[in-house]
């Protein structure tokens, strides 16, 4: 890359996240959240302007906790704190494990600690010159839905919504 194909630096942009000033042009992080897979015969098409343009972040992706399986070293860390009643292979946007809103206050007394020491993977590079950050994709709606279902989601939002709020404060 050349001119300002160049990857802004880390102090390029903490100055523009801080308002502390411009970097010459907006930062670019599109490759964080594309994947050119998902377009099929185009895919290659996606993947050579993407590959032409700059990337302003390092990406480093969090170790999330997961529905029902915790790792060895804490058994505390996923989102549910009983084992999966669903058959292997069952959507979860389909069902409900969360079926119960009484059994929300014992889920959210067992919650995942943001404290978990393998949050952060063995495996981040040495710091360089990029601005790093740390993704979690999984987040409030797509873990609603995921314990919920996908319609009961929907429908909470009405019908539940402090069982919601409790959910998306914790």
């Amino acid at each position: 890359m050349s001119g300002n194909r160049q990857p802004l630096t880390r102090e390029q942009m903490k100055r523009v996240i801080e308002g502390l000033g411009n970097a010459g042009r907006i930062p670019i992080a599109v490759q964080a959240w594309v994947d050119p897979n998902v377009f099929g015969t185009k895919a290659d098409e996606y993947r050579a302007v993407l590959n032409e343009t700059p990337c302003d972040i390092e990406k480093i992706n969090l170790n999330i906790p997961q529905i029902f399986d915790a790792p060895a070293d804490d058994p505390s860390y996923r989102w549910l704190n009983f084992d999966n009643p669903f058959p292997a292979g069952t959507a979860l946007d389909a069902v409900s494990a969360l079926d119960d809103w009484e059994k929300l206050d014992s889920v959210l007394a067992d919650f995942p600690s943001p404290d978990y020491p393998g949050l952060i993977p063995n495996n981040v590079p040495p710091k360089g010159d990029r601005y790093r950050v740390g993704l979690w994709w999984y987040w409030l709606f797509e873990r609603l839905w995921s314990v919920r279902g996908m319609e009961n989601a929907l429908c909470d939002f009405y019908e539940n919504e402090e069982e919601v709020h409790s959910c998306f404060v914790h």
